[in-house]
């Protein structure tokens, strides 16, 4: 009797501190890094929302590390700081679509900081979707991290205890979301994702409205963060199934003649190598600002565009190739 009674309370200890997949590099891991194949778009549009350096001392100002185009396209270490409770909007070219498996990555800059337990300085995020940019759903989440114990700036924790939350990979790393866990909801279409939608976790043990998981649980991780990259730090968020069967591909893959980049405003920009291909032009908040049909060359006036950065489009071939352009 005393023996089933033990096993018993093992079993249910177990249970009740059940784990996740580690960290990169300590054991199996859902990480999808930024190279890996089955990422076949990335966000073409990022809209942000800054929170506080410290929602609690608002004379520090706002996060401002980054810019709203570094949440674009592949992950390639910028990243722009939300701040607590910073929002950044994602939209996609071509929309992610429910099919086998995860179906997008959202990418941080987290980094190891305890090299025997695997422990990593990580910055949580809530991922919520939406399929109209109105209407959306978050994920589940659990934090399975002592809640009476409060993370500083640069301490680890262990992720084997965090799931279902954005940032809890090391940088060049993607956390993996499979829209299939909202197939029973009539409120949100899982084949056509238009947004997603991603919440800086304020990891504040002693909240008056603490962050919760899932289960009700606070959600803990690294606070105060008093400085300019206070916060979520977005690198991007890729796209692993995708509604049209479009490839997408990036500046690397880019197969045309620009120039110059960056322009200047009033200055024509010219684009040689077309082939019966649609350009457009659109800002970072996904807004279209040029669109024409072109073969063999374009020139494409810039004194209508402000002085930033912007996305070049060109459609060709059942293939969409995409640029960043900077106008001066």
């Amino acid at each position: 009797m005393k023996n089933t009674v033990l096993v018993l309370s093992i079993l249910i200890c177990k249970f009740a501190f059940a784990q996740f997949d580690p960290q990169v590099g300590f054991g199996s891991t859902k990480a999808i890094s930024k190279d890996s194949s089955i990422i076949k778009g990335w966000a073409t549009s990022c809209k942000v929302t800054r929170g506080w350096q410290n929602y609690l001392d608002t004379t520090l100002g706002k996060a401002t590390v980054g810019s709203e185009f570094y949440g674009t396209l592949a992950a390639d270490g910028q990243v722009i700081s939300l701040g607590d409770s910073g929002i950044a909007v994602l939209q996609f070219e071509n929309p992610i679509s429910d099919k086998e498996g995860p179906d997008f990555c959202v990418f941080e800059n987290g980094f190891i900081v305890n090299n025997t337990k695997g422990e990593s300085h990580t910055e949580m995020a809530f991922v919520e979707v939406s399929s109209d940019g109105i209407n959306y759903v978050r994920f589940p989440s659990q934090c399975l991290l002592d809640s009476t114990i409060q993370k500083g700036n640069f301490e680890g924790s262990d992720v084997s205890l965090i799931d279902g939350l954005a940032g809890k990979y090391i940088g060049g790393y993607g956390t993996p979301f499979d829209l299939n866990i909202f197939a029973p909801l009539s409120s949100i279409n899982i084949g056509k994702i238009t947004h997603v939608r991603l919440i800086d976790v304020v990891g504040n043990k002693d909240a008056a409205y603490p962050a919760r998981d899932k289960n009700g649980r606070k959600i803990i991780d690294p606070w105060p963060t008093p400085f300019a990259a206070s916060g979520f730090d977005l690198d991007a968020v890729g796209v692993i199934n995708q509604l049209y069967n479009t490839n997408i591909f990036q500046a690397k893959d880019f197969p045309f003649t620009l120039f110059p980049n960056p322009v200047n405003n009033g200055e024509n920009l010219i684009i040689n190598n077309l082939n019966n291909a649609e350009v457009s032009i659109s800002n970072l908040q996904g807004q279209t600002l040029f669109t024409s049909q072109a073969n063999a060359k374009i020139e494409i006036e810039t004194n209508q565009l402000i002085a930033g950065i912007y996305i070049l489009s060109i459609a060709q071939q059942n293939k969409v190739y995409h640029q960043k352009i900077s106008v001066n």
